[in-house]
């Protein structure tokens, strides 16, 4: 979720790898494999697993490598390690929402509004129509913007009052936009069914999900908030790559949208989880959590993805994303914290899945899905071909990126100057959605000013001049973010942002007013 993507250069020594038994040659030797390749991925600590019930036969591997805490050598990942599964959770979030479908308490397809009348969103025709299916396929066309909220409030109250305001990037039930905010949304409504006298949905929520969900499945390691994941003593800690960590409060504000992405748990339970779902929401004791037809409702294709020649055709069920490979239906889904990656994928008619959970740097989630399928499915590859073909790809896109914002700043008008002394613009500027921001004094050497938004997860901007009154971030970062200053009558009267991957989906900008 950052606007600037770090880059791992770094290698380091990965301790032998914890393995479980029965072993399988295949998957021995993808296991010493990544053993080798995943420091230069930016990956601390891993965990995977891989499930086949093809013949009625359950197989299992899993397997553990590298550190929880790149500072300590001596305290290797295992397989009972906790990870945060960030945005993996919002299947359990459709999971509680299919059993308020399956008690009669709401229905997929009745408007939102009926159930929650405080529900609002700028757009009022989306917000009088939308129901529970457009929440949950990300078809409700909202900008991504909105995620930058979720670092700024402490309580889901604020957040809800400037979400309201937030313009949509696209018109409503017309395209895939991911949105964090309505899974928070639809877990407080379940908060709220499950317990009308809550003054706390989301803590209801987390009550829920652990009745409806964790226990009956079995998943004894799965905790639904950050405090609870804190209490545990072995943990794998949040990673900028193989060597940085990030500050331990990096992750403390997930609670606030916990339905979209609070849930931690062991790569043991994420597998027994993928069982669960190979098994169409049949327990180990033979007990369906959902009836067949809203189990089915959450991997039915509600919205497509835009289309992609290089790709196939695939769509959004509700927390859950559809495609194919080799032939196959790919379910597949992922989830992002600060220096934390969840991967899931499974092909259902072949009753095979894979699961990972690390710490660093991403890199590659359906890749790496197709190159453990390639090995141990379909059994004929013994590379990580897929995963390397995309990174080889990323950094080729990265490279010609930052050539071009070199080439256009090479290319500016270098004679022109701002209109205002820069120390007059220094101060505090204001966005009726996003909240406060300030100009400052540089503490990069050879900037300008930064910017500082106040946000845990994003470090102040640094920006130099670029022409007339307008400023970008430094070319050896290679991203795209700039500040236009407004000035009238020789007086500053706010600024435009645009940060890349967060406000690439708003045309103008994002338009701060001075204090």
């Amino acid at each position: 979720m950052l606007p600037i993507l770090y880059l791992a250069l770094s290698v380091a020594c990965l301790p032998q790898a914890h393995q479980s038994k029965p072993s399988n040659p295949n998957f021995d030797a993808l296991v010493a494999d990544l053993k080798k390749e995943l420091p230069g991925w930016g990956v601390a600590g891993f965990t995977m697993g891989v499930i086949d019930l093809n013949n009625n036969q359950k197989q299992t591997w899993t397997a553990a490598l590298g550190l929880k805490n790149a500072s300590n050598p001596d305290d290797p990942v295992n397989v009972d390690t906790l990870f945060h599964i960030g945005s993996d959770s919002k299947l359990f979030t459709a999971f509680t929402v299919g059993n308020m479908v399956d008690q009669g308490k709401v229905n997929w397809k009745t408007p939102f509004k009926t159930y929650w009348p405080e529900f609002k969103l700028k757009d009022q025709f989306s917000e009088s129509r939308a129901n529970l299916i457009d929440l949950l396929s990300h078809r409700m066309g909202l900008s991504r913007v909105g995620d930058i909220l979720m670092f700024q409030y402490d309580n889901t109250a604020d957040m809800r009052s400037r979400f309201a305001k937030l313009e949509p990037s696209e018109e409503f039930r017309t395209s895939f936009k991911y949105n964090n905010h309505m899974y928070v949304y639809a877990g407080d409504l379940v908060g709220k069914l499950a317990d009308p006298s809550t003054t706390n949905p989301t803590k209801s929520w987390f009550k829920n999900v652990n009745e409806v969900v964790f226990k009956p499945v079995g998943l004894q390691s799965a905790v639904a908030s950050v405090d609870e994941f804190r209490k545990s003593k072995n943990i794998a800690l949040a990673h900028v790559d193989s060597t940085t960590l990030y500050p331990e409060d990096i992750n403390s504000s997930i609670d606030i949208v916990a339905p979209a992405g609070s849930i931690a748990m062991n790569i043991g339970d994420r597998l027994k989880w993928v069982e669960f779902l190979l098994n169409k929401g049949t327990t180990s004791n033979g007990k369906a959590i959902l009836k067949p037809e809203t189990f089915q409702q959450l991997f039915t294709p509600h919205n497509l993805f835009p289309y992609d020649p290089s790709a196939p055709v695939g769509a959004a069920g509700l927390a859950s994303f559809i495609t194919s490979y080799r032939g196959e239906t790919y379910i597949s889904h992922g989830g992002n914290v600060q220096g934390g990656v969840s991967v899931t994928c499974f092909f259902p008619d072949r009753k095979f899945g894979v699961v990972s959970l690390y710490t660093g740097q991403d890199f590659g989630k359906d890749n790496f899905c197709y190159d453990v399928a390639d090995r141990l499915l379909f059994k004929d590859s013994k590379t990580l071909k897929h995963t390397f073909d995309a990174q080889k790809k990323q950094k080729e896109a990265l490279a010609n990126h930052k050539k071009s914002l070199v080439d256009a700043f090479n290319g500016r008008n270098k004679d022109t100057k701002p209109s205002f002394s820069i120390d007059q613009s220094f101060g505090e500027y204001v966005n009726p959605i996003l909240g406060s921001a300030f100009l400052e004094k540089a503490s990069a050497p050879n900037s300008t000013f930064q910017l500082n938004m106040k946000i845990s997860i994003i470090p102040p901007f640094p920006f130099v001049h670029f022409e007339n009154n307008k400023f970008v971030t430094p070319v050896e970062a290679g991203v795209d973010n700039s500040v236009e200053v407004r000035v009238e009558q020789n007086v500053i009267k706010g600024f435009t942002l645009r940060l890349q991957g967060m406000t690439d989906d708003v045309k103008d900008g994002i338009y701060y007013e001075r204090v």
